[in-house]
């Protein structure tokens, strides 16, 4: 099984927006809330479900588990007793959630969903889950946002393979909330977020002849996105792109190789993702 790793934002709302009182809970603690409910979403003309996983915190190291899962229609077969004939029977598929809610210096806060076909895109799936969080808790402290973690080096490689030929690049940035990245670009989107009340900053270069990516700004730039910061996308005169939303980390977790063991299958998925 593989999972597609994402970053979580959380912005704080404007004072005047709020009508929760008392001190906002720790970014920590509004997740571990958020993560500990059921919750139904709509994603294209489907409804789906977020299930978290009871009592799994105490024997997860302080990881939210859950499922987002939907109802499907298999197609089957009836037992020879009744001809094999053909059938269709209601049943439910999920894909499982791992959520690291902690406030990690230079990591940040993290969420890993399992890669399954009939569930569809992680990250499309996620953007309605999290437009639904967000519509439902309008009054509340916290905006979540989620952005994929990428592979910087893909960005590279399409650069040298693309030299002098880039003329359109775009880089859809979202404010930080937790960790921390060394230079201007992370105090300017603190900045954008604090001064401007902005969700998400987009910067865009273009030229007629080409675009030279080997400057110290957008080193720093495809850095922030790499971390989970946004999102990067790159044109050249010959129609290639570059989508970063289509270079999202993923992470094999191999099956057991022992009969017999013991070891669930959480415990495999947070040590491969989360190292512990």
């Amino acid at each position: 099984m593989q999972f597609e790793m994402f970053h979580l934002s959380l912005l704080r709302r404007p004072a005047d927006l709020l009508t929760a009182t008392g001190p906002a809970p720790s970014r920590e603690a509004w997740l571990r809330d958020l993560f500990t409910s059921a919750i139904e979403f709509d994603h294209r003309t489907e409804t789906f479900h977020f299930v978290p996983e009871e009592g799994a915190e105490k024997n997860s190291g302080g990881m939210v588990i859950g499922r987002i899962g939907r109802q499907i229609v298999r197609e089957e077969n009836e037992p020879p007793t009744r001809g094999l004939q053909e059938t269709t029977r209601d049943t439910w598929i999920a894909a499982l959630v791992v959520i690291d809610p902690r406030d990690l210096v230079d990591v940040g806060q993290t969420l890993a969903f399992e890669v399954l076909g009939p569930i569809g895109q992680p990250q499309s799936v996620i953007n309605s889950f999290l437009y639904a969080v967000n519509s439902r808790r309008l009054r509340e402290h916290y905006i979540l946002e989620a952005a994929p973690v990428s592979n910087s080096e893909s960005f590279w490689t399409f650069a040298r393979e693309n030299a002098k030929d880039i003329t359109f690049l775009r880089f859809e940035l979202i404010p930080p909330n937790m960790f921390g990245i060394d230079g201007d670009i992370d105090a300017d989107m603190r900045s954008a977020h604090k001064e401007e009340n902005a969700r998400k900053v987009t910067l865009a270069f273009e030229s007629d002849d080409y675009l030279n990516t080997d400057t110290p700004m957008t080193k720093a730039l495809v850095g922030y996105v790499a971390k989970g910061g946004g999102n990067i996308l790159a044109k050249t005169k010959k129609k290639k792109t570059y989508n970063s939303k289509r270079k999202t980390k993923r992470v094999h977790i191999p099956k057991l190789e022992a009969k017999g063991a013991e070891e669930s299958l959480i415990s495999r998925v947070i040590k491969a993702i989360f190292r512990r």
